[in-house]
């Protein structure tokens, strides 16, 4: 399960992508902590009620002392502080955030029943406190701004004890007047995953699926934490491909499908099975598909339940929120524009205005992790388009929209989810939660109305619905109100004008380049020939299309080299797949006139039906029309007559080619010599100069024969 602590290597990870542009490492890796780590007491903040200073009334605060020395810890005493100042620009909170935790930020609270006594804790052991106190015992005025409020935990070992804090944490704490007015924000929650195919089209690393869509995963905890948002409060932001993964390991992840998606009739040819070719007959290289499937593993019976339920729930959540659809395959946008700026329109028309399984209606987005897009990019989306990146590209400022040649721009508070003060979690829900409120609490005190904050890719949320409910709880304060990206992008006022987006060098150093896209275009291709090889199939080119804009996405630019592999192995199993349809040509052909004929026999070695012709390649003065289409069945081969006309004498190559209806090589090839002679005029005067002889030689073997029998006749 993951647990509070295994949220900072996630999102430390996904801060550091906001800056470089490369996707964070998977959940889980080790990130150095600050001096925290030498403290012997970590201390935690899991709740703060309410988590804006109130007027008046009571405040909260629920957390865990955990000994992590070797000694006993004896009446270890909790204390709350706050400071007495307001930090009160989103620069100084930025900084703030990075304060060394030894720098005193705050006055402990030290008057009876404002502390936690915990009496003793062993080594590794933990232990809840409470802290329990009123508005009137904080020295918070009624400046607006953000305060600190931190606990500190004191105890005694063997050696005695002091007046140092044993182990601390802090958060930021927004003070807001009831006058000061309400600002919209919009929360953007993305569903994005790599998506990595096997060559037969299968979905690679099931495992890893397994792990993120199980109960205590990041697919599924990004479900509840959707959903505990409420309706009309959220806005998604998917990409199609992660939907169709799951969708697929629902389905018990196949590999890519060769057979039947047309109705019977439908493909015209006579029979779904049955070859129209002349001289047919059964190949016994080919094996026919099997009757029945292999039985599901244990690993796909998992994967096909998590994935069914996890659609479901998800479809749930998104009920009543807004929902964006991202260019399909979360594609690299910026190395589109570089090197294939077609294939933008392409992911982009593949996404369309729905998510299939999960929402009905979606509006197209362009939203890069890392914020930065090229200002070219823009012109390659419909100014319809719902485009978000980070304030950062606009060199910061704290307006929500902005406007560049006619797009309207969301922008992205960069500072909302950086994290909290060290030491311990910066990353916790708790720790999140008031950072967000910090930020949004400083840009109203600055005037702004308006706030867009987008979670991260690789973030993970909180790891239990309680949690998630806390964390929007937290969010429901009078001066904030939570809303879509479409209602804030409707807005007129406070929209910032730029000529120009900042696109950083090592963002243009990050992007995918050509190889990357032509390796992609080149599986494209192959798939558009296997799908025109097989009639009774109308799916299998989107297939393999979905695979390779999943090859070019923002995902990818982390290995980019193995990407390349994978799919340069995807394009090789399914030209394997194309020279299973073969042609044996004649071992050589002689023509006797200017014109002749000759035959090859075509080969379906696949278990599905093909439909093909024969095309010749070969030079200027040797014409050879394409023959008729042949429909094959599986395993079936034909004999397929071809018709010759030579315009000049001699030895000419001729290379046999299987092709489709359009003249697009679907299958193998091969080649054979074909001679043209031609019967001249000197045979023609032989002959005729023979045939006169033999009259006359006839001629003149019956006129003797007619005198020898006049000469019997006379002497008798």
């Amino acid at each position: 399960m993951l647990s509070r602590a295994s949220l900072l290597p996630a999102l430390a990870a996904a801060a550091t992508l906001l800056v470089t542009g490369v996707l964070p490492a998977p959940p889980g890796r080790a990130v150095a902590r600050t001096a925290a780590e030498t403290s012997p007491l970590d201390v935690t903040i899991d709740t703060l009620t309410p988590s804006a200073v109130p007027a008046r009334g009571p405040v909260e605060i629920t957390g865990t002392v955990t000994n992590t020395s070797e000694e006993e810890w004896r009446v270890v005493k909790v204390y709350a502080l706050t400071s007495a100042y307001p930090i009160t620009t989103a620069d100084e909170l930025a900084e703030a955030s990075r304060t060394d935790p030894d720098v005193q930020v705050g006055e402990r609270i030290t008057e009876d029943g404002t502390y936690d006594v915990l009496d003793a804790l062993e080594p590794g052991e933990s232990a809840a406190y409470t802290l329990r106190l009123r508005r009137d015992q904080l020295p918070i005025g009624t400046t607006p701004g953000v305060y600190w409020l931190g606990v500190h935990a004191l105890g005694e070992t063997d050696a005695g004890r002091d007046t140092l804090a044993d182990g601390k944490a802090r958060t930021f704490w927004p003070l807001v007047g009831d006058d000061t007015g309400r600002i919209d924000t919009a929360l953007v929650l993305p569903v994005r995953h790599e998506v990595r195919h096997a060559q037969d089209g299968s979905l690679e690393d099931v495992a890893g699926w397994i792990s993120d869509l199980r109960p205590d995963g990041r697919l599924a905890d990004l479900t509840d934490f959707g959903a505990a948002a409420g309706e009309d409060r959220l806005t998604w932001l998917v990409d199609p491909a992660v939907s169709d993964a799951v969708a697929s390991l629902a389905a018990g992840n196949p590999p890519r499908f060769l057979g039947r998606t047309v109705e019977p009739g439908r493909d015209g040819s006579p029979s779904a099975s049955a070859g129209s070719g002349p001289e047919q007959d059964a190949s016994p290289s080919a094996e026919p598909s099997g009757d029945g499937e292999d039985e599901a593993t244990p690993e796909e019976q998992m994967a096909a339940t998590l994935g069914a339920g996890w659609l479901e729930a998800t479809r749930q959540a998104m009920a009543g929120d807004q929902t964006l659809v991202l260019p399909y395959g979360d594609l690299d946008v910026a190395g589109a524009d570089a090197s294939d700026p077609d294939m933008v329109g392409l992911a982009r028309r593949r996404s369309g205005r729905s998510v299939p399984g999960l929402a009905a209606r979606a509006g197209a987005a362009v939203v890069p992790p890392s914020g930065y897009l090229p200002t070219s990019s823009l012109e390659l989306f419909p100014r319809a388009s719902t485009v978000v990146v980070s304030d950062r590209a606009l060199g910061g400022g704290t307006a929500a929209l902005a406007e560049l040649g006619g797009h309207r721009l969301l922008v992205s508070a960069s500072g909302a989810l950086a994290g909290g003060p060290g030491p311990g979690e910066r990353f916790s829900p708790v720790a999140v939660r008031q950072r967000l409120l910090s930020e949004a609490a400083l840009r109203l005190l600055a005037g702004q109305d308006a706030m867009v904050v987008v979670f991260p890719p690789g973030w993970n949320p909180p790891s239990t619905r309680v949690e998630s409910e806390e964390f929007f709880a937290g969010l429901d304060v009078p001066w904030l109100r939570l809303t879509t990206t479409r209602r804030i992008a409707l807005r007129t006022t406070g929209v910032a004008q730029t000529e120009l987006l900042d696109y950083p060098t090592h963002q243009e150093r990050s992007e995918l380049d050509d190889h990357q896209f032509a390796g992609a275009r080149a599986l494209m291709e192959a798939g558009a020939r296997l799908d025109a090889l097989l009639p009774a199939n109308d799916t299998v080119a989107q297939e393999v299309s979905d695979e390779a804009l999943t090859g070019v996405s923002y995902w990818t630019r982390t290995s980019p080299a193995t990407s390349l592999a994978s799919t340069i192995r995807s394009t090789a199993a399914i030209q394997r797949e194309l020279a299973s349809v073969s042609i044996r040509p004649p071992a050589s052909v002689t023509l006797s006139s200017d014109t002749g004929k000759f035959s090859a026999t075509v080969t379906n070695g696949l278990a599905e039906p093909v439909r093909v012709r024969v095309l010749a390649r070969t030079d200027p003065q040797l014409v050879i029309p394409p023959s008729d289409m042949v429909d094959l069945g599986p395993g079936e081969r034909a004999t397929v007559l071809m018709q010759a006309h030579s315009s000049l004498l001699g030895v000419h190559r001729v290379e046999l080619v299987v092709a489709d209806e359009e003249g697009r090589q679907v299958g193998g090839t091969a080649s054979f010599p074909l001679r043209a002679a031609e019967v001249s005029d000197v045979i023609w005067v032989v002959v005729g100069v023979g045939v006169a002889m033999l009259v006359v030689a006839i001629g003149f073997r019956l006129t003797r024969r007619i005198r020898a029998a006049r000469a019997g006749r006379s002497a008798r």
